[in-house]
This record gives structure tokens, sequence and C-alpha cells, in this order.
């Protein structure tokens, strides 16, 4: 089986589907352990283990939210080489990425364990779960320079077509993290800082099955030459991966704000966004394969300069993302509640309570959930064609809105203004993404069209 695979040919769509269903799957898989981890948690040490966890949450997503965003640029960029057909340029860009990752990854773990006690202390966390929640997020901040690297090593073989070891390497994954979670939580003193260390353990092993592989990818072989720095390989990978870091920045920071919010009704209120959140990987499975998918297949036939191709797959991956978002939206609106209650255990009526919030936080998410998904479509398309200026543009876009909403309904409606928060984002994102895509396809099939292949 060949571990690398060009999509400048044949079925766009058997390609794009046969791409997404590895990352989809790997994100069901990591969604049953997600569930599966926060349930050791939340039944083995409580719903107060579980708030501070939750707690943890946003603080934690914005820091590894900022590193998909960059590693994915790095794909993106030797995607585009691949699809080209240059396979030194694909050495260096692979070479200039893991350098570029060892290095953001340390200093990134530095600087956020310094800061994980002083945000915790601006955001007003409850002091019943304030140590562990700092615990949690310490250990997890500590291991970020290992994030990196696996984030790094799967952007760069799904840039080559193989999304199937990125797959098999979070299956891994999840089931040695379960595993040692439950070990780690039963047989040490060491609480949910036990189930942080589990997570970091996790993607060590992860990493090193990663990189087994990639030795076998016949462009991926580095020479002596590949590895000396060049500052235009460099640039292009600080370009392109800074910017969509960047942009998941901004549309993070509100979270952080959120969190706030969320600290000010209690720990009960915690419990529930947090299990509303692990519903969110249900929410995103169709969406997260067709983004990677849509991401390398655009990126590859762009580095072909083959934009009636790249148009074709886009309608077919349209029509597979509406047909996916609708099954999900009917299954949750059907079964989430009982999902969620898998996660927690207490007494009837504080159990009642945490879910009744938790549900009403995700019914939200359901009702806004197609504009997400229009969203993904878009921005991965764009990210493709050296679009990630645009990319940011959004972030921005979805930062306005959010603080717009943050600091006016909030104080006009309570809970259900903090519920609107994330999702006010989406519709106003994915029009400016949308129209900025056409805008650009249009702009790019003019300047490639004497070479665009019929």
């Amino acid at each position: 089986m060949s571990l690398s695979k060009s999509m400048t040919s044949g079925s766009p769509l058997k390609h794009i589907v046969s791409f997404a269903v590895p990352i989809a799957l790997g994100s069901l898989f990591q969604l049953i352990y997600s569930i599966v981890d926060s349930a050791v948690v939340g039944r083995l040490i409580g719903v107060d283990a579980f708030a501070a966890v939750g707690a943890a949450g946003n603080m934690n997503w914005m820091v590894v939210s900022v590193i998909l965003g960059i590693t994915q640029g790095f794909g993106t960029v030797t995607a585009q080489h691949f699809g080209s057909g240059d396979s030194e340029k694909v050495r260096k860009s692979f070479a200039a990425s893991m350098a570029l990752s060892l290095l953001a990854g340390v200093i990134l773990s530095a600087v956020a364990v310094m800061m994980t006690h002083p945000l915790l202390v601006m955001l007003q966390t409850p002091e019943e779960i304030f140590t562990d929640t700092a615990h949690y997020l310490q250990v997890l901040f500590g291991g970020l320079f290992i994030t990196f690297l696996y984030n790094n090593l799967g952007a760069s073989l799904r840039s080559v077509g193989n999304s199937r070891t990125p797959f098999y390497a979070l299956i891994i994954s999840s089931i040695l993290n379960v595993i040692l979670d439950i070990l780690l939580v039963k047989l040490t003193p060491w609480g949910v800082a036990a189930a942080a260390l589990a997570t970091v353990i996790s993607q060590a092993v992860s990493c090193i099955y990663c990189l087994w592989f990639i030795r076998k990818i016949d462009v991926f072989q580095l020479k002596k030459e590949d590895c000396i720095p060049e500052w235009k390989m460099l640039s292009a990978h600080i370009k392109v991966g800074g910017t969509m870091g960047f942009r998941n920045l901004v549309t993070d920071i509100v979270g952080i704000i959120t969190q706030y919010y969320v600290n000010g009704y209690g720990v009960d209120f915690i419990a529930a966004i947090a299990a509303s959140k692990k519903m969110y990987g249900v929410l995103e499975l169709v969406s997260c394969g067709m983004e990677g998918a849509i991401a390398t297949y655009v990126a590859q036939n762009y580095g072909a300069r083959n934009m009636q191709r790249i148009r074709k797959g886009l309608r077919q991956s349209a029509v597979v993302m509406v047909v996916g978002v609708s099954i999900i939206i009917a299954g949750m609106f059907l079964f989430g509640r009982n999902i969620m209650g898998l996660l927690i255990t207490g007494d009837a009526e504080q159990l009642d309570r945490v879910l009744n919030y938790a549900c009403e936080q995700l019914n939200i998410m359901l009702i806004f959930l197609p504009f997400l998904y229009m969203l993904y479509l878009f921005r991965s398309a764009l990210q493709g064609m050296d679009g990630v200026s645009l990319t940011m543009v959004s972030g921005f876009v979805e930062l306005f809105a959010r603080l717009i909403v943050v600091f006016t309904l909030p104080g006009l409606i309570g809970r259900w203004g903090v519920y609107l928060i994330e999702v006010s984002s989406w519709p106003a994102a994915m029009l400016f993404l949308c129209i900025s895509f056409l805008v650009i396809y249009r702009k790019r099939y003019m300047a490639f069209s004497p070479e665009t292949k019929k």
C-alpha cells in the first residue's frame, strides 16, 4: 500500500471521501476516548474534578488550537509542493516544519506553564477547583512540545495524501490514553493531573509511531542539504502557519472571556458547559474529516494549477457536508442528553440540574451548526489556495461578533447570552469566507486560465 497519494487526477469525490473517512473515524475514536476520559474523572473523582477539567478547557483548547493552525499551515505548504511534483521542495518543507515545530513547541511550553496561575486568577476560577485546574493545565502545557511535533507529523503525512497513518496513530493514542487514565487516576494520588499525564504520554507514543512511517515515505527521505535552513522556505512556513495559528488564537480569545462568565454561575454550570463542549466532537464529526480532505485536495490541485478540478471537488464536498450535518443534528436532538449523562455522577437533583444546562447549550449549537459546516468548507478551500490572510481576517470577524455578544447578551438575558457567545460568530464568518472564496477563486482561475487542465 502506497504511503502517499496524489489527488490531482481521478474522481474528486472518491479522493476526498476516501481521505476524509480516516480523519472522521479518527475524530470519532477520539470522541469516544474523550467521553471515556471525562467519565473516568467525573465518575471516579466527582463533579468538582469534572468541573476542574472543564474550567481548563478553554485555556487548553486555545493553545492546542494555535498549534493545530500552525501545523495545518505547514502541511498546506508541503501539499502545494507535492501537488506541483517538486520532491526537493517537499523534503525541504518537511525539514523546515519539523525545525520550526520543535523550536516553537519548547517556547510555547515554557510560556504556557508560567502563565497558567495568573490566567486562572484573572478568570476568577472557583476556589474549590482552582488547584486541580492549575495542576491539570501545567502538566498538559509542560508537554506542548510533544503536541506540536505530533500534530506536525500528522499534517505532513496528510499533505502527501496519507490520512490513514495519522488515523492509526490516533487510535493508538486514544486506547493508551484511556488505559493510562484509569490506571493513574485509580492507583496514584495525583487526581486530575494523572489524566493530563496520560494524555502527554500517549501523544509521545503516537509521535514515535508517525516518525516510524514517515521514514518509509520517499519524498520525506531527507538529505543533508535539505536540513540546511533556507530563509525563503522558512518564511513561507512562518507566513502560512503563523497566519493560521494567529487566526485560531483570535477566534479562541473570546473563549477565555466566556470562561469568566461561565465561572460566575458556579461549579454546576461549569460542569454543564464542559459536558456540552464534549459533544462538540460529535457535532464536528463530518466537518473535521472533510475540512482536512478539502484543504489537502485544494492545495494539491492548486499546486497543479487545476482550478476547474477544485470547483468540481468543492461542489461534491458541499453535498456530503449538508447530508452529514443533517444526520448529526437529528441524532443529537434525540440522544444528546443520554450521552452527556454518561460523563458525570452525583446526587439526582444536582445531576438533573447539570444536564438541563448542558442540553440548553447543546440545542443552541445544533440550531447554528449548518453555518459552521459551510464555514469549514470555504475556509479550507481558501487555505489551499494561498488565501490564508483572508482566513485570518475571518478570525477577526468571529472575534468581533463574539465580543458584541459577550459584552451585551449575558447581562441582558443571563445564561442564554453565554450560550450564544460562540455560535453567534458562525453565520458572520461563513458569509465573509463565502464572498472571499468567490473573489479569490475567480482571480486564480483567470490567472491560471492558459494552463488550466480540462
